[in-house]
């Protein structure tokens, strides 16, 4: 028998594990908070265009992410997967391997 189907906070339908999970919290579910759309308003409240910023301080995000993904143990893969998007949307740039951003836009 296959587990049943269930909604997730954004809507999709996910085939339910056997595993016990807690809901997502209630802010993410009332705004629809994704980590690029919070991420973006992060890195645009915190410099200005054209300053730069090391990984490090992205990183410094995770705590802010923490109650919005509580089950996430990837914070921060997933806060560099999420530059990189940011990256290829023209909002920041790479600097440097060195782990240095540049805001563009």
């Amino acid at each position: 028998m296959r587990p049943a189907a269930a909604v997730d906070h954004l809507g999709m339908t996910r085939q339910r594990s056997h595993k016990t999970t807690l809901p997502a919290s209630p802010r993410l579910r009332a705004q629809r908070v994704t980590w690029y759309s919070e991420l973006e308003r992060l890195v645009k409240a915190r410099w200005a265009i054209g300053h730069d910023f090391t990984a490090e301080k992205v990183y410094d995000f995770d705590e802010h992410f923490r109650p919005l993904y509580p089950q996430n143990c990837t914070r921060k893969a997933s806060l560099q997967r999420t530059m990189q998007l940011l990256r290829d949307r023209g909002i920041v740039e790479f600097v440097d391997n060195n782990g240095t951003y540049k805001r563009l836009k």
